[in-house]
């Protein structure tokens, strides 16, 4: 229904058939970002978060499917505004603009239900992968599949533990059946009383660019164990202190926030006031 009229010169109406061919070309543009950043994270990065894969990969699926909808849409889009001021006289030309307009509008609106549900998939993603960390901390030398994963994770992201290299510390991932809970250079180590919690990480957090030997297992580098005592920043110097969880959903929350914002987008531009206006040629 229309909620204007508006008497237009054959140039006006020229005009306005340039800005309305450029927003159907913008929201175009934004498609093609929303489907090559949902298959790009599918492709790339899902295959970083293993214990998550699935949920990324269905949830981003989805936003492309959507990013292709809205490239076919104003692909057609282009048809329907030659036919508007082109062919305005035709019946037909009534019809398949509305026809058009409530596909655009119920297209915006599933875009907005999605960006509901992918704002609550990010905590949902961050909570999942601190659990199934934690998981894979604690079988990380009972399971080799575990442990070929967290060290993997690990080097190729330059991270250590969940939070921080801590996590490793606190953690009572080293057992009975890995070291001597009675000896002497155990119980001097030993961070807790409680559990069997040692300053010893795993390889993967060293860092790649240290110019000395990693220090990161006092245990089975006797040699060095003095550092962790005199010189404690050195051994911090040479492991890699910040957690994975950052480095495994940063690019995930920064495709969500970007995809919530062309949504934004789309909205403004599908339910603008062009779209609603009856045009009269003089």
């Amino acid at each position: 229904m229309a909620v204007g009229l508006y008497k237009l010169s054959q140039k006006n109406r020229n005009t306005l058939a340039s800005i309305i061919y450029f927003m159907c070309t913008l929201e175009m543009a934004i498609g093609f970002c929303m489907a090559g950043s949902s298959f790009y994270t599918m492709i790339v990065v899902s295959p970083i978060i293993h214990s998550e894969k699935s949920e990324v990969d269905f949830a981003f699926a989805i936003t492309g499917i959507f990013g292709t909808h809205i490239i076919i849409q104003h692909i057609v889009g282009y048809k329907v505004c030659f036919k508007c001021f082109k062919q305005a006289y035709k019946k037909s030309t009534k019809s398949l603009l509305f026809l058009w307009s409530c596909i655009g509008a119920n297209m915006t609106l599933n875009l907005l239900i999605v960006c509901h549900y992918l704002r609550k998939l990010k905590g949902h993603i961050a909570k999942s992968v601190k659990q199934s960390f934690m998981i894979g901390m604690g079988h990380y030398l009972k399971d080799i599949t575990w442990k070929g994963t967290i060290d993997k994770l690990q080097y190729d992201n330059q991270c250590c533990g969940i939070f921080s290299f801590e996590d490793w510390e606190e953690k009572a991932w080293l057992t009975k059946y890995h070291v001597n809970a009675e000896c002497d250079t155990i119980k001097e180590y030993r961070i807790s009383e409680d559990i069997l919690s040692l300053p010893v990480i795993p390889w993967s957090c060293c860092r790649t660019d240290f110019p000395m030997q990693c220090l990161h297992d006092p245990l089975q580098q006797p040699q060095f164990a003095h550092v962790w005592v005199d010189e404690p920043n050195i051994v911090k110097e040479s492991i890699n202190t910040k957690g994975c969880l950052d480095a495994l959903t940063k690019l995930i929350f920064i495709f969500i926030n970007t995809y919530i914002c062309m949504t934004a987008l789309v909205f403004l531009l599908q339910e603008g006031p062009l779209q609603r206006r009856e045009i009269r040629l003089e």
